[in-house]
Formats: structure tokens, C-alpha cells, sequence
């Protein structure tokens, strides 16, 4: 990989499908998305969700704060980025941990269960992308599948 494909920020869009959290030197996350395109950027997903509240005119805490108290989920809330684009990403994992990823509800096609081994407790699920392109996960297909139906619901009530 050529250093001049790293970007310093990226704008969240209705093109982006994850954010994906990478231990790399050079780059932090890995923006995937449709048309297969791969983009690396210095800062973590985190950041890059901060940034996009704040594009939006709120903060990740606001948004956070609105969703729990209107919809009553407890944690690992969808968060409603843009909402004449209708831009909706839900974490993977608590935001608060380095290996959470984010993915963009309108892109997810279905959730995917490949295996569980037993003895370490790893998980392997792939989501499948409404583009067709696949994202492999560490997390459980339940948990996953959870997150899209939270992220169903919460579409549903925006709607009303």
C-alpha cells in the first residue's frame, strides 16, 4: 500500500458501509465502502463518529443521551449521523472499546453465522453487504443481528 492512500480525516457519507478499527503505525481505521472501495485514515473510528455529530450539529453524547431516552435501549445504541441522508450506524462492541466497528445499517444485508470455538470463546461472523461485498466479524452473529434489529426499530420510530 502507497502512504499517499492514507488520509489524515474522512467524511462520513451515504457511500461508507463500516468503520473498522486498525493497530496499524501508519493509519488507525479502515472506511469501507460501496463500489468496493477501501480508503485508510490516521484517526480512529471513534473520532471519525465525533466528527460526524459534529458535522450534524450535536455530539456523539447528545445523540447518544436523545436515542436512550426516547427509545429506551440501554446500550450500544444506534446512532442517527444524518437525518435528511438518513445516515444510521450502530457499534459493534461498546464504543468505548478499540476494537468496536461501525457499521451502517441501510448497507447491511443480512448477518451471517460461520463458526464459534468453543474453548477461547471467538466468534466468526460475516455481514453481508447489500453491494455483495462481506465484512468478517469477531463478535457473535446473535449480537450482531441484535444491533440491526435495534437499528430497524429505531428507523421505524423516526418515521412516526
Amino acid at each position: 500500500m502507497m502512504m499517499d492512500n492514507i488520509l489524515s480525516n474522512y467524511e462520513i457519507t451515504e457511500m461508507t458501509m463500516a468503520l473498522v478499527p486498525k493497530f496499524h503505525t501508519e493509519y488507525r481505521t479502515l472506511a469501507i465502502e460501496t463500489g468496493g472501495k477501501m480508503i485508510y485514515i490516521e484517526k480512529t473510528p471513534l473520532e471519525l463518529i465525533e466528527h460526524a455529530c459534529i458535522q450534524g450539529w450535536s455530539t456523539l453524547t447528545g445523540r447518544r443521551k436523545a436515542i436512550l431516552k426516547r427509545t429506551g435501549f440501554s446500550h450500544k445504541v444506534p446512532i442517527l449521523l444524518d437525518e435528511a441522508k438518513e445516515i444510521i450506524t450502530f457499534p459493534s462492541k461498546s464504543p468505548k472499546s478499540d476494537k468496536c466497528s461501525w457499521i451502517f445499517y441501510h448497507h447491511v444485508s443480512f448477518v451471517q453465522k460461520i463458526s464459534k470455538q468453543r474453548n477461547n470463546k471467538e466468534y466468526l461472523t460475516t455481514i453481508v453487504f447489500k453491494d455483495g461485498q462481506t465484512l468478517e466479524m469477531k463478535e457473535s452473529s446473535y449480537i450482531l443481528e441484535r444491533q440491526l434489529f435495534r437499528s430497524y426499530k429505531f428507523t421505524k420510530m423516526l418515521v412516526q
